[in-house]
């Protein structure tokens, strides 16, 4: 089970990403003219722009401490931030330097959020009987 939240991280990924990429170039019309309607092409292009941050969030996943419940809030509160950077990102048509921001500012968090001690941890340092690690 504690790979679960990975793994929804990454599938909710590939597909919220198809459907930002589809609803910005199909309903939005965003992107150049000459690729109207050509979702499969953006899908590519934006999905490999952010990959190192969904790999990034799904290492920080499987390595993460705490409950399955925490990690799986944890995964859909961060599959929500990329997509929504990703939509701003598409729409708003920003240069290379602000995605080099996204990136560094990603790996903080993640970075963070993997060395956040649980907040279940007994005064004695031993983890918390509920958490549900061994299934």
């Amino acid at each position: 089970m504690k790979l679960f939240a990975p793994f929804l991280f990454l599938f909710g990924y590939f597909l919220g990403g198809w459907g930002v990429i589809w609803i910005l170039v199909m309903l939005l019309d965003r992107g150049d003219p000459k690729f109207a309607g050509a979702v499969g092409f953006y899908y590519g292009i934006w999905i490999c722009v952010y990959l190192p941050i969904a790999i990034a969030g799904t290492i920080t996943l499987a390595r993460m401490k705490g409950s399955y419940r925490r990690r799986i809030f944890v995964a859909i509160v961060s599959l929500i931030a990329v997509l929504v950077v990703m939509f701003i990102s598409f729409f708003a048509n920003i240069n290379w330097l602000i995605i080099l921001v996204e990136y560094i500012s990603f790996g903080i968090a993640f970075w963070l959020l993997e060395r956040t001690p649980n907040k279940r941890m007994e005064s004695n340092g031993c983890p918390d009987s509920s958490s549900n690690d061994s299934l």
